[in-house]
């Protein structure tokens, strides 16, 4: 009996560790990237989802974080759905904020490469961003 409690508390312990409020803000080029759905991963387990809002802004409560980094999963649905997704970028800092500006990620994706820039903005949206 005395193993099961010892276990609970060490599980309780375990969730309780890392419990925070976080939050992220993605831009383009310094305009707000709006209406995204987002979710957060480690690895493969999904943490939290939100919806960024007219300022690029998404707000998660209660996140549970192993460590700091976390890989980004976006989506927004229309006539064309838009995605994209940022892995091992996302870092947040001790206030557990991150300024995503996917400008930075589209310049590293196509270092080295004959891709437009313009090709992933178009694909992800970016190009008629409209944050009413």
């Amino acid at each position: 009996m005395k193993n099961i409690f010892l276990v609970l508390a060490l599980i309780s312990s375990l969730t309780s560790f890392g419990q925070h409020d976080a939050s992220l803000k993605i831009t383009y080029n310094g305009k707000p990237v709006c209406h995204y759905e987002i979710i957060l991963k480690q690895g493969e387990a999904p943490l939290a989802t939100g919806t960024t809002d007219a300022f690029g802004e998404v707000n998660f409560s209660q996140l549970v974080l192993l460590v700091n980094m976390v890989d980004v999963y976006a989506r927004k649905e229309g006539a064309v759905d838009k995605k994209f997704e940022v892995k091992e970028h996302v870092v947040f800092d001790e206030n557990y904020h991150f300024d995503l500006r996917m400008e930075e990620i589209i310049k590293q994706i196509t270092i080295g490469t004959t891709i437009p820039e313009e090709t992933y903005v178009d694909s992800w949206g970016f190009s008629s961003l409209n944050c009413k």
